[in-house]
């Protein structure tokens, strides 16, 4: 199957250079390895049942754990010759990382002539203490989390003029607002953080957002300090 994948993109009235690599191991860890040398890694979203899981492992969500660079999930449902939205969606939580972030998402959008749809969602984890937040403090919330955005975008709205941007504070669970939000989008960007003890790690949002998004994920380790020409190089890869 390999093989005649790799012969049909080499086929392509454009395409990229391609070299089939077989090799034996876990999937995943050779993924992952042969990453080390490369731009982006591109998976197709698993549909294994919870016991396949456990038996054998979920490589998609390994992979996009352990990938030393930015690596997009593909739905099994979506097809790239479907109408385009036109829209590339990123999920932004705090100033933490966000270049990193951010030059993956305006370079995929700069490369698709795309928008950017930039996604802050908050949601205290209480019920009772989040509708009593919501509804005292609600407008403070959406005011602080719109002056977080604006600085952080402001030097990849002069870097990218072209790429219009729209911020969309909303009251919701992250996980829920970022799979909404691929509903309406050609691709989501997330970020990967690294935690102390547990190292990459996806987190609740990531591993909701790889199992129910609409549209192809890009997930960007928060380690992935990209330059902008970097990105510029690399983000023609998304389209």
């Amino acid at each position: 199957m390999a093989r005649a994948v790799a012969a049909e993109v080499a086929a392509a009235d454009v395409a990229p250079a391609v070299e089939l690599v077989e090799t034996a191991g876990s999937v995943a860890e050779q993924i992952v390895r042969h990453a080390d040398d490369a731009q982006l890694v591109v998976l197709g979203h698993e549909t294994k049942t919870p016991v396949e899981r456990l038996v054998t492992g979920a490589t998609t969500g390994n992979v996009a754990r352990s990938s030393p660079v930015p690596a997009v999930v593909v739905p099994d449902d979506w097809r790239a010759d479907a109408s385009s939205r036109g829209v590339v969606a990123v999920g932004l939580r705090d100033p933490g990382h966000a270049d990193a972030l951010l030059g993956v998402a305006f370079a995929a959008a700069a490369a698709r002539g795309s928008s950017l749809r930039v996604v802050h969602a908050w949601a205290l984890p209480n019920p009772y203490a989040d509708a009593v937040e919501l509804r005292t403090h609600g407008p403070v919330w959406d005011e602080a989390a719109r002056t977080m955005a604006a600085g952080v975008l402001e030097e990849w709205r002069r870097a990218y003029p072209m790429v219009p941007v729209t911020v969309e504070v909303v009251h919701d669970d992250p996980a829920q607002a970022l799979v909404k939000a691929s509903a309406d989008a050609d691709l989501l960007v997330v970020l990967r953080r690294k935690l102390p003890v547990l190292g990459p790690h996806l987190g609740r949002v990531g591993r909701a957002v790889l199992r129910s998004a609409a549209c192809p994920v890009a997930v960007v380790p928060a380690d992935e300090m990209l330059g902008l020409a970097a990105v510029e190089k690399a983000g023609t890869m998304l389209r």
